[in-house]
């Protein structure tokens, strides 16, 4: 009997050390993992730090050559901006002309001179890009934004409106109509297509014009209801060989003679040098990934960082 009882307490006391032995050894390595992901966010963050650092020294050189901003400028094409390795670390980075999206700073009055313009070139993007999935005859993407950021009180979408601008873009998605997928979008396994979201092509830094020699072709569409998409595809022809030195030259584009003359107030909203930039970029590090968006300001002789933002994607 008592060799019995023994018996189960050796055993309950084995069972026992196995159990804490266990869950020490399972501690162990959730702190060793825990340890090892934040020395790779580390790595990450000074990884970005330098290549945003980079990214300046790119944009700063260009503004001292160039008194033009075009694709094929230092900052667009330099090779050392892809597959970067600093230190540990693998970066991607990309930099983009901000004043080559809409800007949607122009809505938050409507005295502003490219509040409608603005307005209705996001109506126009949204349908471009396919994100009205119910009903694109319907729009209620565009006038939704336009009423959450305007100051005034008037319009279909103003319950909760915020009226004001974004402090950072990710605050359109506290617009009900602007959904994850309508922000960021979305790929279509089954149509083997992808549809880009609003999040490429919208900016809150910026003259307020749009830079002829960096605008993406979307961009280029829904600008102006005098450019369709094979103007478009003309346009990005021709800067592939001759610069935009003014808005004017516009005009020289195949198919684009009488697009002042169908758009009035188009010459007035373009541009062809930039002063603010944004910066991707997307480093990993031991399996950690960081990713950040900057914005960068070129001052005469200088640049300065605006506006540093970790992201989730």
């Amino acid at each position: 009997m008592r060799r019995g009882v023994a018996l189960v307490m050796v055993m309950f006391l084995l069972t026992f050390l196995v159990v804490v032995v266990y869950q020490f050894v399972m501690t162990v390595r959730v702190d060793r993992r825990l340890a090892r992901n934040t020395v790779a966010q580390r790595i990450n963050y000074y990884a970005c730090r330098g290549a945003l650092n980079l990214a300046r020294a790119y944009i700063e050189k260009d503004g001292k050559e160039n008194t033009l901003d075009t694709l094929n400028d230092c900052w667009a094409t330099g090779e050392q901006l892809e597959d970067l390795k600093i230190g540990d670390a693998t970066v991607e980075m990309r930099i983009v002309d901000a004043e080559s999206l809409f800007n949607l700073a122009n809505l938050s009055k409507q005295t502003n001179k490219f509040y409608s313009r603005t307005k209705n070139g996001l109506s126009r993007l949204v349908s471009y890009l396919g994100l009205e999935e119910d009903d694109p005859d319907n729009q209620t993407i565009a006038p939704a934004v336009t009423d959450w950021i305007d100051q005034d009180k008037k319009g279909d979408y103003e319950d909760g409106a915020e009226n004001r601008v974004p402090r950072v873009l990710e605050e359109l998605m506290l617009v009900p109509e602007v959904t994850e997928r309508v922000y960021y979008g979305w790929i279509d396994t089954e149509a083997e297509q992808e549809y880009k979201g609003l999040r490429e092509f919208l900016t809150l830094w910026g003259s307020g014009r749009i830079n002829i020699n960096t605008a993406p072709k979307e961009v280029l569409v829904a600008m102006s209801g005098a450019i369709d998409e094979e103007k478009a595809d003309n346009i990005i022809e021709y800067r592939r060989e001759e610069s935009f030195k003014t808005p004017n030259d516009l005009v020289k584009v195949s198919g684009c003679a009488d697009v002042f003359n169908r758009d009035r107030t188009l010459r007035a909203a373009l541009t062809t040098v930039s002063t603010f930039f944004q910066v991707r970029i997307r480093s990993e590090a031991n399996g950690c990934v960081m990713r950040v968006r900057a914005i960068v300001r070129r001052l005469p002789g200088a640049t300065e960082t605006v506006v540093w933002k970790e992201e989730e994607r």
